[in-house]
């Protein structure tokens, strides 16, 4: 069974994983070791900035309930106010970084809708026929053979003998044969109509 997409809470797009992890089909917009550890060290400065904020975030509180304690003393009610500015422009600047560091990590390592439709258009794991592959460009995706070649195999191995035993229909497995090309490999020109083709030299 293929491992569940995590999909982002925040951002509802299904994140990219390490290559390892990843399907062969799906491996293309993976991450390779050098975006893991540039992922991991991104994810490092974000959890710090979030951390001095919410450090400051106390001592903001904390000064604020100082400096209602301190009662009629102006000169430690200005000090503390400045204080408490220089803070809250601190927290100021790590809600930016903070910001840009969670638009780096969406478009850096979130999967778009479009590249998760591509992936989806290729099924390694069904029951796969050789007529249910529509063209030869998805049978090199996912077996690295085109048409023509998976039916010379199918022949060439006589996987339909294989069959019978299993009372499964060869035609489920088998497309239309293939018009006959102009001449073999081994240069013997075709029959003429109405009389059976010599077989290809690689069969038996």
């Amino acid at each position: 069974m293929a491992r569940q997409r995590f999909v982002r809470p925040s951002t509802g797009a299904a994140r990219r994983r390490p290559l390892r992890e990843a399907d062969k089909n799906d491996r293309w917009m993976h991450l390779h070791t050098g975006l893991v550890s540039f992922r991991r060290s991104l994810h490092c400065c974000w959890n710090r900035l979030q951390a001095l904020s919410i450090t400051l975030l106390r001592v903001q509180i904390l000064g604020q309930t100082l400096r209602f304690a301190v009662g009629n003393q102006p000169r430690v009610r200005r000090a503390i106010g400045r204080y408490l500015h220089a803070i809250a422009r601190a927290m100021q600047v790590y809600a930016v970084q903070i910001r840009r560091l969670f638009w780096m990590d969406h478009n850096f390592f979130d999967i778009p809708q479009h590249q998760l439709d591509v992936s989806r258009q290729h099924r390694p794991r069904t029951h796969l026929r050789i007529a249910t592959i529509e063209n030869d460009r998805e049978a090199l995706k996912m077996t690295h053979f085109n048409k023509g070649q998976l039916h010379d195999l199918f022949e060439g191995f006589r996987l339909s003998q294989l069959l019978l035993p299993l009372a499964v229909p060869a035609d489920a497995w088998l497309p239309p044969p293939p018009p006959p090309p102009p001449f073999w490999r081994n240069g013997l020109l075709p029959a003429a109509e109405g009389t059976p083709s010599p077989p290809p030299p690689w069969l038996p």
